[in-house]
């Protein structure tokens, strides 16, 4: 689409008050040889043509970069393939069992979760003598069982990364644990206390906090995590590449401009000129007209004349 867009466009540009298909065709083909990394025969001259024959180069250099990038890491990396990625289909595959830490907050939600597919999930769920009692323990029993499943938060397994001997992943959950302290109805310490914890976080202490005391315990060694990447990282190519874009087409207007005004202005001397020249021959064939006049009635009078008399 981009190909064809910028193909009919160049064409637009290059014409000159004519439409030619093979013009068309020359620029499709220039236009896939910048996308195949192949040079022009011949760079334009005009400023605007130029703006975006460089956006196209732009383009193709990102689209080659992002092409390589994902097809290197199809190829080196492993993806592993779930049987399912969120908690309907887990329930709905059912040969999963899971777990969670005995006498913890996950272990009571049943209790107080009113939603049908949590339910279903802890129909699933180990009996409370194979539940463990540390983080350490569950995640060995996941390690070392088949079909096993961990139930906990993803803070819990960043703590302990490090000592986890197998690969785990992860499904998404939606669900948000949050910390409270526990006050007396009234207390006036409610407001203050609120008050400071969300100061802390909007200047950003509970992140450093957070860094300081919880990351240190994790072991980056020889563990290297990728990020996604989203619109949001690619945002300053994909600005340069419209700015030149809109920058080409402000070009090309004003050159449209000034060449639309230039013509006028040597059409309207070419004008003025041809009349000067229309008007001066008119005149001299005017004055040649009154002369060869001058000259009939001369000689006319001539002729009348008499010679002179006869006896």
């Amino acid at each position: 689409m981009i190909i064809i867009t910028t193909s009919i466009l160049l064409t637009f540009m290059k014409a000159k008050g004519y439409f030619s298909l093979r013009l068309l065709f020359d620029n499709y083909i220039s236009v896939w040889g910048i996308y195949c990394q192949q040079g022009l025969p011949e760079f334009p001259k005009e400023s605007p043509i130029r703006l975006v024959f460089l956006s196209l180069y732009i383009s193709s250099i990102i689209i080659l970069a992002v092409y390589s990038a994902s097809l290197i890491s199809y190829l080196a990396l492993s993806t592993p393939r779930l049987p399912f990625s969120t908690l309907e289909g887990y329930v709905k595959d059912g040969t999963y069992k899971f777990i969670v830490m005995r006498n913890s907050a996950e272990y009571d939600v049943p209790s107080r979760a009113k939603d049908a597919i949590l339910l279903k999930m802890y129909d699933l769920l180990e009996k409370k003598a194979f539940l463990p009692h540390r983080l350490s323990e569950g995640f060995k029993q996941m390690c070392e069982k088949s079909n096993l499943a961990f139930y906990t938060t993803e803070v819990f397994h960043q703590a302990i990364n490090f000592q986890i001997k197998c690969n785990v992943v992860y499904i998404d959950t939606g669900r948000i644990d949050n910390l409270a302290m526990t006050l007396t109805k009234g207390n006036p310490y409610t407001s203050f206390i609120n008050y400071h914890l969300r100061r802390f976080q909007l200047n950003g202490v509970m992140g450093k906090l957070k860094n300081k005391y919880l990351s240190k315990k994790l072991d980056f060694s020889g563990y290297m995590s990728y990020g996604v990447v989203d619109l949001s990282d690619i945002t300053p190519s994909l600005t340069m590449v419209g700015a030149s874009m809109i920058v080409a087409l402000l070009v090309l207007i004003i050159e449209k401009g000034y060449y639309l005004y230039n013509n006028r202005s040597k059409n309207n001397k070419l004008a003025i000129k041809k009349f000067n020249y229309n008007l001066g021959v008119r005149n001299q064939l005017q004055k040649r007209n009154n002369q060869n006049l001058t000259i009939n009635i001369n000689q006319k009078l001539y002729n009348t004349r008499p010679i002179g008399y006869w006896p």
